[in-house]
């Protein structure tokens, strides 16, 4: 099943940052249905969820210092997290445009689907997963892992994503991600894992 297959990538890919991971969703019932399966499984790291209304998550996540924090909505465009806390950004879905009546007007006065996608979709998308990865990266000493899970990403969107993300080393491999991070991380990074 797809959302199981999902909730087990986000362990094993946050088990290669050693926590330290924002997962990024696109919808707050995916983001619930994925939170239970996650409860259920033995995870190395804490595990937070910015549902609507509850603010105090980001403040745990903080605190923490190498949990995972599952989140949706405002948190693609505007909270910051200094230093290593975040280290692995994991992007479930590519962030297109829920429909709405302004996306359903700008539809509507399109000549036709693929001139819409092209003209609106497309680039709103590609604004908001900039948006989503300066979670991750902010400035320039900034080192962290993106991970997209959306298929698309490597399929027909391909290039346009790849052109929109920082300038970086692609990978299939989830050791690289390991060695990255053991070789860019200060011992101060994995300090955590001993005071749990």
């Amino acid at each position: 099943m797809y959302i199981n297959r999902i909730a087990e990538a986000i362990v094993i890919l946050s088990n290669a940052s050693y926590g330290h991971a924002l997962v990024l969703f696109t919808s707050y019932e995916m983001m619930s249905k994925i939170h239970r399966l996650l409860k259920n499984k033995q995870l190395e790291y804490p595990l937070f969820i910015l549902a609507r209304g509850n603010n105090s998550a980001i403040s745990e996540y903080r605190r923490s210092k190498n949990g995972i924090l599952l989140a949706c909505g405002s948190i693609w465009e505007g909270v910051n997290f200094t230093g290593d806390l975040l280290s692995h950004l994991i992007i479930v879905k590519l962030p297109f445009p829920i429909p709405d009546p302004i996306t359903d007007y700008q539809k509507s006065q399109s000549r036709n689907n693929r001139k819409f996608k092209e003209d609106i979709l497309i680039p709103q998308m590609l604004t908001k997963l900039k948006q989503g990865y300066g979670r991750a990266i902010r400035t320039e000493t900034d080192t962290a892992a993106i991970s997209i899970l959306d298929i698309r990403a490597n399929g027909s969107y391909r290039e346009i994503v790849r052109q929109a993300l920082p300038n970086c080393k692609i990978t299939y491999n989830i050791e690289d991600i390991t060695t990255f991070i053991k070789e860019r991380k200060n011992p101060e990074y994995f300090l955590a894992l001993d005071n749990q």
